[in-house]
């Protein structure tokens, strides 16, 4: 069997006829093709239907958006407008309040500086009112003072019944404490009670300091606070038995100047001139000369009185180390605690010696407030000197130091250009 026969009889038992197989045949497939072909073109029609729609729905949607987002921000710009509003509403508001508030405090602030200045005033005026009203206390105390004492009397004896070897100097000694005791009874002196003298003490001498220590006690309603007064004992031995008298008189007498020299005094005289530096208040000029201080403690006392003392300016103490203190540390002691507050310090004779220390040149290379330094009398030698005088390059405020009498120091000439200043 040929091929040809083959194929015929494919077509015999596939049902269709062996003719129509040839033509028929591939009319239906194109049919079929064209009608897949018009099926996917509907197919694609309605899918490109259905993009356009789903396009045009985008599209609406977007515009929708744009509207809702454009609708958005013009409520958000009212919004932000508004509060800008409020802001700027608030902020006048609380410009206007703030301007209430300053105004207001400025008012209460003039008030009150008003009424602090009539505080003041008022303060003032009772100050000066209980000044007046104490001046007028102490003028009356003092006139009280005065009549009493038009019908004083001096008890004690005018003449000497002692010693008669000493009588030429008690009876001057009598003499003018008798003086200054009527010059205190009758207020007719210019306020220096001044006594000198030299003379060692006899118990018939007693009976005139009763009479000064009470006349001293009265003076204190003489004195006035603008009177520059001045106590003033110089030669006359002071024992115990005449401090006691003189501490009592002076607790309430104050005198600007005080100055107790050459009067043997005691332990006892030390403290009480120690407790009148304390006491007095107004006290500016403290000299204890050529009475000796045997106790360390005692300069140490000394050193914190002047430290806090409101008026003391000047301190002088020549002659007073005593045998048991040490020169160069009661200086350094004494010009270290007036520091701040000494305008002059008098330590001569006080047989200081350095020993090689630099204090006192340390000290004025500082420049302290102190105008006047003697340490005449001691014993300074020239290295002292010329540490001293280059030390003086940087000190502007000394304008007076007295080295005479050192006899370490050779050359005279230190002296004198060391008083100027100069190196």
């Amino acid at each position: 069997m040929n091929n040809n026969d083959t194929k015929k009889k494919r077509r015999v038992d596939s049902g269709i006829p062996a003719a129509a197989a040839g033509d028929g045949g591939i009319q239906d497939e194109l049919s079929t093709i064209k009608s897949i072909m018009l099926e996917l073109l509907n197919q694609n029609r309605t899918q490109t239907t259905s993009i356009q729609t789903m396009q045009r729905d985008i599209t609406r949607l977007s515009n929708k958006c744009d509207r809702i987002e454009s609708t958005m921000n013009t409520k958000l710009d009212g919004i932000e407008d508004k509060q800008n509003e409020d802001k700027l509403a608030a902020n006048e508001y609380s410009h206007i309040e703030n301007h209430k508030l300053n105004t207001l405090l400025l008012s209460m602030k003039g008030e009150i500086t008003e009424l602090t200045e009539t505080c003041e005033s008022v303060k003032l005026s009772s100050t000066n009112m209980k000044s007046q009203l104490d001046s007028i206390q102490i003028k009356q105390k003092c006139h009280e003072v005065l009549l009493k004492n038009q019908h004083w009397e001096y008890s004690a004896l005018d003449y000497w019944d002692g010693d008669e070897d000493v009588e030429e100097e008690a009876e001057d000694l009598i003499c003018k404490i008798r003086n200054k005791t009527k010059e205190m009874r009758y207020d007719n002196g210019v306020g220096d009670i001044s006594i000198n003298r030299r003379m060692v003490y006899h118990n018939e001498l007693l009976p005139h300091w009763k009479e000064f220590a009470s006349a001293l006690e009265q003076y204190q309603y003489h004195l006035s606070k603008e009177t520059e007064a001045t106590l003033h004992l110089n030669g006359m031995e002071l024992p115990d038995e005449v401090i006691d008298l003189l501490s009592t008189a002076l607790k309430s007498t104050y005198f600007k100047k005080f100055y107790l020299e050459r009067n043997n005094l005691g332990q006892n005289g030390i403290d009480f001139a120690l407790s009148y530096l304390k006491s007095n208040p107004i006290l500016k000029w403290f000299a204890v000369w050529h009475n000796q201080i045997n106790d360390i403690a005692d300069i140490n006392k000394l050193c914190e009185i002047v430290q806090s003392h409101p008026s003391i300016e000047i301190l002088e103490l020549p002659g007073t180390k005593g045998t048991d203190v040490n020169g160069y540390k009661m200086l350094e002691m004494i010009m270290n605690a007036g520091r701040s507050n000494l305008d002059s310090i008098d330590l001569s004779n006080n047989n200081i010696s350095t020993g090689g220390g630099t204090y006192i040149s340390d000290f004025l290379t500082t420049n302290p407030i102190l105008g006047s330094l003697f340490l005449d009398g001691n014993i300074l030698n020239d290295r002292d000197a010329l540490v001293i005088a280059k030390a003086l390059k940087y000190n502007t405020n000394l304008g007076f130091l007295d080295l005479t009498g050192n006899n370490g120091i050779s050359q005279p000439f230190f002296t004198m250009t060391i008083c100027h200043g100069q190196e």
